[in-house]
This record gives C-alpha cells, sequence and structure tokens, in this order.
C-alpha cells in the first residue's frame, strides 16, 4: 500500500551487496535516447540465476537506472562539464539506498532536494520569470532546499567501474 513497497524494494535492495551478485539491467523499457540514439533500444536482466532473489532484482533495476544516467552524463563531461555533486528530486530522493547507489556510480556526493514537486516549482519559476517578476536562475537557487548529503563510498565506486563497463558491454 501506498509508500510501503517502496520501503520494502529499499530494504531488498539494500540487503545485498553492491554489484548484485552479478545481475545487470538495462533500463531501456521505451527505447533510449541519450547517449544512444536507439528508440528500439530494450531492457533485460542479465545475467539472471536461481540464486538471484528479489533483492538483486530491485537493486539491478537502481543500479541500472544510475549507470544509464552516468553513461548520459559522459556526454556532458565530454563537452567540458565538471559536476562537483549530484542534485536528485522526487521518489528516488526520499531513498537512502537510491541516493547512496547513485553516490557511489557516480564517485560524487549526491545532494537530495526536499520538495517533491520539482516539476510544479520549476513551471512556476519559468512562469515568473516569463511575466518578469523574478530571475529564473537567482530565485531557483534561493527555493532549492536539500537534505543531508550522501558521500560516496570508494570502494563501492571502484567496484561499481568495473559494474559500469559491463553495463556498456551490454
Amino acid at each position: 500500500e501506498g509508500n510501503e513497497r517502496y520501503r520494502r524494494m529499499d530494504e531488498w535492495a539494500a540487503s545485498c551487496e553492491p554489484g548484485a551478485d552479478g545481475l545487470h539491467f538495462l533500463p531501456y523499457l521505451a527505447g533510449e535516447r541519450t547517449p544512444h540514439m536507439d528508440p528500439t533500444a530494450r531492457a533485460l536482466f542479465f545475467g539472471l540465476t536461481l540464486r538471484h532473489g528479489r533483492g538483486e532484482l530491485v537493486r539491478s533495476v537502481m543500479e541500472g537506472v544510475a549507470f544509464a544516467a552516468l553513461d548520459a552524463f559522459h556526454v556532458l563531461q565530454e563537452v567540458g562539464a565538471n559536476a562537483e555533486r549530484i542534485t536528485i528530486a522526487g521518489g528516488g530522493a526520499r531513498s537512502a539506498v537510491w541516493r547512496q547507489i547513485v553516490a557511489d556510480i557516480f564517485a560524487l556526493p549526491v545532494a537530495p532536494l526536499l520538495r517533491s514537486e520539482q516539476s510544479a516549482l520549476g513551471a512556476a519559476l519559468l512562469a515568473g520569470h516569463g511575466a518578469g517578476l523574478l530571475d529564473a536562475a537567482g530565485a531557483s537557487v534561493q527555493w532549492a532546499t536539500y537534505g543531508p548529503i550522501t558521500p560516496p563510498r570508494p570502494a563501492f565506486a571502484e567496484r561499481y567501474q568495473t559494474g559500469f563497463a559491463t553495463f556498456q558491454e551490454l
């Protein structure tokens, strides 16, 4: 019921080690646009065996989505972007497990935004800017409130480098 299902999935994912015991998930449920311009790409679990349970399945999904985000992030790095932290919002930002996976995979601290309705806030900022009532960039910095920073764990960040290489190969 409600958010209970997400709490339970977090518990399952937290019960297994980073790397989900060799299980990989490609999150291309609706094709892929960035960085692979392939609308026919499809999702898959790779390496699934009888020893994998709910924890590995959920964790591999979380890791696969984070790997896909890292894949897209590398495009930004190739053109000179240099991030000091990752900011996340929405339902995933409420999950300590998710935040830690993202921090470890990106090898960067993760700052969760506390407001859950970021899309509505962004629309309000743009409307205010368009109406000449505020500067959207300045207001967004003022309105952003963050939760506790999740630092990356170097040992797991190194382990995820190998997992990311497998993800890219797949």
